[in-house]
């Protein structure tokens, strides 16, 4: 965030153009520090994400590290922008799908994310038998229509976290 007073990473000049500056050796090795640490997590947390997520936060580090030798072995080509930008979009878009699928108030898995969960259960593991209890709040909507929303929000709180 100092680097456009101090230029110790890079430098940006009408005549020159993007020149690298000797700090620039440390971002590098930041960056793969986050790369390897990003695949150990996603590797150690395989059973808990999704497939296809975890294809893609799998395959990101590696890209990410790919993009970076490039900008060092190009350095006039300024590409390390454009990984951390690709990092930030892969998070947010993450994130938001969890959104999706979960309860924002109880934090519990929603219809269809249940279904998808049941299956892939089913698929893993079809010689394991279980119990499936199913809990449901008819006309519910009364309770925050007659209270208002937060009571309504509180009640199931404390039905669940009791």
């Amino acid at each position: 965030m100092i680097n456009p007073l101090t230029r110790n990473l890079f430098d940006i000049s009408p005549g020159q153009g993007y020149v690298r500056r000797p700090w620039i050796v440390y971002t590098y090795l930041i960056f793969y520090a986050y790369c390897a640490i990003s695949i150990v997590v996603t590797v150690l947390n395989k059973r808990k994400i999704d497939r296809n997520i975890y294809h893609i936060l799998a395959a990101f580090p590696i890209l990410a590290v790919l993009v970076i030798l490039v900008q060092q072995r190009y350095p006039n080509v300024i590409l390390s922008g454009s990984a951390a930008t690709c990092a930030l979009l892969i998070i947010y878009l993450h994130l938001q799908n969890k959104q999706i699928s979960m309860d924002y108030l109880i934090n519990v898995p929603n219809r269809k994310e249940f279904f998808n969960m049941l299956g892939l259960m089913i698929k893993k593991l079809p010689e394991k038998q279980f119990i499936l209890v199913v809990v449901s709040l008819r006309d519910f909507h009364q309770v925050n229509n007659t209270c208002g929303q937060q009571k309504g929000d509180e009640l199931l709180l404390c039905k669940i976290n009791a």
